[in-house]
């Protein structure tokens, strides 16, 4: 578990299910009108960068009415932390971060999204970026 709120979880099985990728790359800038989010002290990132996403101009079918907001981040979040499976790692209480594949999981059983795909290094990222929006994890230090 990392003191960043971020819980790297690759399930090995992930690779069977690959994102898209676009043959060339271009410029590409998906839009986005909603608020901005702070999770502040909160380690809902995860919950946070999914909720973003929903907000993006390329999900407005998948909301309901308006953009998501922090306090759907964290509902994201906390789903996120009991889809994720970790033991003593359910916020609430527990505040110990969330996986990327949680927080996909949870948007799924929220019907946000009708499922989900993966990206394995840069270039793959790069290219299934130019198809839709995405989300990445990363480590962020001071």
């Amino acid at each position: 578990m990392s003191a960043l709120g971020r819980l790297v979880d690759h399930d090995p099985r992930s690779r069977d299910y690959q994102a898209a990728r676009a043959p060339v790359q271009r410029s590409v800038l998906w839009g986005h009108h909603a608020p901005v989010l702070d999770q502040q002290n909160l380690g809902s990132c995860t919950g946070n960068a999914a909720a973003q996403l929903i907000n993006t101009d390329y999900f407005a079918k998948s909301r309901p009415s308006g953009y998501l907001g922090e306090v759907d981040a964290v509902r994201i979040y906390a789903l996120a932390t009991r889809l994720d499976g970790i033991a003593d790692n359910t916020y609430p209480p527990t505040d110990g971060g969330s996986s990327g594949l949680g927080a996909a999981k949870a948007g799924v059983r929220l019907k946000y999204f009708s499922g989900y795909k993966h990206c394995f290094g840069f270039d793959a990222f790069a290219a299934a970026l130019q198809l839709q929006p995405l989300i990445v994890g990363t480590s962020w230090y001071t």
